[in-house]
């Protein structure tokens, strides 16, 4: 797999309907630095086509005769592509959440949510890489530190208002834009989302929720907490306020400081 963060993206269309590969063949050619490297009729066709040319992210259909999407993406090996649903059935959505897919796309697609979609996509191709280099240079280095601070290189943008996340709890999915979120809080068994209005408990674990969002603007304070860069209103020694009031602490250790200067790097001091 080509890790360049400057070469183009390679690219796979699994789907079982001509008519979808014609529509996102057409999107992809509008994406400069998107590479099309071939198209699969099936998903028992593209496990070969993967494992054989090893495309950076599929375009991967639902339902398709033989073996589903779904099944697909458990059979593939780590590390596996990045992954962006497409389907003309919107209940697959939890499915999509579950098997943490970069987005999920409603046929017919809609060229902003393509968009939106790819770049996503490239952004947490870019993420796995540097944390590749990190974790490289950890190991060279011989270090035995065995504290994380999540130090992940912010991107040029900020997040997309229209940018959201589906979160599904109480047996309902709920629509959330990126922007109203303040924080997760990582339990047991359970992750509780705070926003703007109120709070959500949802049954999974933090990891799952931190690959969905955008590294540029949520930060991991700690191993039970990722706030949103954009929300905190005080910073008061090793605590960190939200609008609601809400408040999580930054560990007590000789890298809180460190921690307090990325949250600050970003943001325009007086």
């Amino acid at each position: 797999m080509d890790t360049n963060l400057f070469s183009a993206i390679s690219c796979l269309i699994i789907d079982d309907e001509q008519a979808a590969h014609i529509s996102l063949n057409r999107l992809i050619e509008t994406v400069p630095w998107l590479e099309l490297k071939g198209h699969c009729n099936s998903g028992v066709e593209a496990i070969e086509v993967i494992a054989t040319i090893k495309p950076q992210l599929i375009f991967l259909d639902i339902e398709m005769p033989g073996l589903n999407g779904l099944d697909l993406i458990g059979m593939l090996a780590a590390p596996r592509p990045q992954i962006i649903l497409t389907t003309a059935f919107r209940d697959y959505a939890f499915e999509g959440f579950e098997n943490d897919v970069d987005a999920f796309l409603l046929k017919p697609i809609k060229t902003a949510r393509f968009y939106r979609s790819v770049i996503k996509a490239r952004e947490n191709i870019r993420v796995k890489h540097l944390q590749s280099i990190a974790g490289h240079a950890h190991q060279s280095s011989g270090s035995t530190c065995g504290v994380t601070t999540n130090e992940k290189k912010p991107s040029q943008a900020d997040i997309d208002p229209d940018d959201s996340i589906w979160i599904y709890s109480g047996k309902k999915f709920h629509h959330l834009k990126l922007s109203e979120l303040y924080a997760i809080e990582g339990l047991k068994d359970y992750v509780k989302v705070y926003y703007s209005g109120g709070k959500i408990l949802v049954k999974g674990n933090i990891g799952s929720i931190e690959r969905k969002l955008p590294q540029s603007q949520f930060f991991r304070i700690h191993r039970s907490y990722i706030v949103n860069r954009s929300a905190i209103r005080v910073i008061e020694g090793n605590m960190v306020r939200m609008p609601d009031g809400s408040d999580f602490a930054i560990p007590s250790y000789k890298g809180r400081e460190n921690i307090i200067n990325q949250l600050l790097a970003r943001q325009r001091r007086i």
